[in-house]
């Protein structure tokens, strides 16, 4: 076969869908700015912005707080720093995974308009997320200030634990994205997923609670392993053994499976918006 006819060969469905992973991410200048642009429309002529959410947190949080604190019978400062981050975390993961589910049916003019990497309308929803996540941020490290942790050496490994947690949300919003588009009635099954998940991760209430067969719900909890990764650090405690693999784990096989549905059906998605 001759040079010129090895060439005019078309790459292969699963390098296309590579190249536009990385494509993607090295286009920060423009998800960037439609993220901080989504930011800017949503809040337009308010006068606190994201904080309103960070208010409406902070309320919820002090209410919610005191009654468990009552309710359970624990001190306020084991209990509120937990909570206070848990539902922080908590809100970027199910707020991610849920416009993961519209990352491209929501971005129909300008994949309709403009011929980007796909990987662009995942990261526009992924950075406009992290804007909100840093406002709520907020109203945790002000509990963290009053119930400070005691072993500080661990803080540091919280951000270790926020990149293994974003590059899961990653595979997460990638494949609802595929999925969803196709089959327009899944994002109300994701979000009811996601609240029956809310329930049952140790969020409002401590993991040390359940005993007996019922802590096998923490234990194969996926979204409690990825929370603590975050959460076990920044309250001064080691992050469990069992965390990391369960982190780890997802990490490879999700990501597995999300790029075998993206080459798979990357084609078809301008087809199905």
């Amino acid at each position: 076969m001759s040079a010129s006819s090895s060439a005019a060969i078309p790459p292969s469905q699963t390098s296309l869908a590579f190249d536009d992973l990385r494509d993607g991410l090295r286009k920060p200048d423009l998800w960037l700015m439609l993220g901080w642009q989504d930011i800017r429309r949503r809040y337009r002529r308010s006068a606190l912005g994201p904080f309103w959410l960070t208010l409406s947190m902070g309320a919820m949080i002090g209410g919610i707080g005191v009654v468990n604190s009552g309710l359970f019978g624990v001190a306020m400062g084991e209990l509120l720093p937990s909570m206070s981050l848990g539902i922080v975390l908590w809100s970027l993961i199910s707020t991610c995974i849920t416009e993961g589910c519209a990352a491209f049916t929501g971005s129909e003019p300008l994949i309709r308009q403009s011929r980007q990497p796909f990987t662009v309308y995942l990261m526009r929803a992924l950075w406009r997320n992290l804007i909100i996540f840093a406002h709520n941020m907020v109203i945790a490290l002000i509990v963290l200030a009053i119930w400070p942790p005691q072993n500080w050496w661990l803080v540091p490994l919280a951000l270790i634990g926020l990149v293994l947690l974003l590059l899961n949300v990653g595979w997460m919003m990638l494949l609802a994205g595929v999925i969803c588009t196709r089959f327009r009635d899944l994002p109300q099954i994701v979000a009811s997923v996601l609240q029956i998940m809310f329930f049952v991760t140790p969020i409002f209430w401590l993991p040390t609670q359940l005993k007996g067969l019922r802590a096998i719900i923490v234990e194969f909890n996926p979204i409690y392993h990825m929370l603590e990764l975050v959460r076990a650090p920044l309250l001064g405690t080691p992050v469990p053994l069992i965390s990391w693999i369960w982190t780890f784990g997802m990490l490879f096989l999700g990501w597995w499976l999300a790029m075998a549905f993206f080459i798979r059906f990357r084609r078809r998605l301008p087809y199905w918006l």
